[in-house]
């Protein structure tokens, strides 16, 4: 696929797009819902991200990032069939002083999970990376 496809169903912002196109979606969405929150701000975990996926040639991720109503994100990506579905992964959950400054990472049913807050989306995909690399 290349280029992006974005769109808005049943209440859901929807960004499709090829493996190099992760932050201009992100672009898009904070766009659409009038952030002013700076992009810079997450490009070097967005970028390790993406580039990571774009090396895995071999492999079929599938990776889903949402948005949680408490609020904060969630990354969850399939590892069925891949080579990281035996991966063993420490559960981490981090409490901060700051209600919106969290993270929970485990791995359940051959799938990677990782949430927290809504300041912590760079740390959401840092922790995925970091589980990958080590």
């Amino acid at each position: 696929m290349t280029g992006v496809h974005c769109k808005v169903k049943y209440e859901y912002f929807l960004g499709f797009g090829g493996p190099g196109n992760l932050r201009e979606i992100f672009e898009i969405f904070l766009e659409w819902i009038g952030s002013t929150m700076a992009s810079k701000d997450i490009n070097t975990s967005l970028d390790r991200f993406q580039e990571w996926y774009k090396a895995q040639k071999d492999e079929h991720y599938e990776i889903t990032i949402n948005t949680l109503d408490n609020p904060g994100w969630d990354l969850r990506v399939n590892l069925t069939e891949t080579k990281l579905k035996n991966k063993p992964c420490e559960k981490i959950t981090i409490d901060r002083e700051d209600e919106d400054d969290w993270l929970r990472r485990w791995v359940k049913d051959e799938k990677f999970y990782c949430c927290g807050g809504p300041k912590n989306l760079d740390e959401i995909l840092t922790a995925f990376l970091n589980w990958v690399e080590s």
